[in-house]
């Protein structure tokens, strides 16, 4: 398993090779309002999140439970049930 400090070197790197500024800037606002919200102890709205990441969450809704890694699931970044 890696260490924060790898998964952190790893997005850095990530980050540096996005060469399209609107993902980045989407990006941006996605740690910002999430950043704001853990400050907050309040979930981002799925209305403030992209419509790419949305799709991307209904995708991943849409696989079996058994795929997805328990820490988390789309349901609940959708606050669906």
């Amino acid at each position: 398993m890696a260490t924060v400090e790898q998964i952190k070197s790893g997005l850095i790197d990530k980050i540096h090779s996005i060469k399209d500024k609107e993902f980045l800037e989407v990006l941006d606002r996605l740690i910002t309002n999430n950043a704001t919200a853990m400050e907050n102890s309040k979930k981002i709205s799925i209305e403030d999140l992209p419509r790419e990441i949305v799709e991307l969450l209904n995708i991943s809704d849409s696989e079996k439970l058994e795929d997805c890694i328990e820490h988390t699931t789309s349901r609940d970044i959708l606050n669906r049930k």
